[in-house]
């Protein structure tokens, strides 16, 4: 069986094509969408829900995340009690992140939470971080 980070380099030409696919940059993205979790960040210790993926360095810096996403490569809007808030992007610094939060009815300063994963490369994140649903809406949503 191959470990996690040799997987990454055993995949076949149509993997590829998809992550070619999934990791190209939208061209006029909408922070907006992201804007009110978001504005929580500052008030969220981000060491406290940041963590790398399997097999990467535990001392990748998200930097000043989220001002330094140099490119989005998938946004999806979330709603307080509903959908999650996700982006897929790529910050100045060359890692990828993969980030989502969610809250309840009354917002993030009641019950709320925010997940943030940081790998060096995008196989990485797109197989360390994403579960297979993530992968699945993200290539559907990028292919149609």
């Amino acid at each position: 069986m191959l470990s996690s980070a040799a997987s990454y380099y055993a995949m076949d030409t149509s993997e590829n094509d998809t992550l070619n696919k999934v990791f190209t940059p939208i061209e006029d993205p909408d922070p907006e969408q992201l804007e009110y979790p978001f504005s929580y960040i500052p008030e969220y210790d981000i060491r406290r829900f940041c963590g790398t993926v399997l097999g990467e360095p535990e001392d990748l810096d998200p930097g000043n995340f989220p001002h330094n996403i140099a490119e989005y490569y998938w946004i999806q809007e979330g709603m307080n009690d509903g959908d999650e808030w996700c982006c897929l992007c790529k910050l100045e610094n060359g890692y990828y992140v993969y980030y989502t939060a969610s809250c309840d009815y009354t917002g993030f300063d009641c019950q709320g939470g925010m997940d943030m994963y940081i790998a060096s490369t995008r196989e990485g994140i797109f197989q360390g971080a994403l579960t297979e649903d993530d992968r699945r809406t993200i290539v559907r949503d990028k292919t149609e």
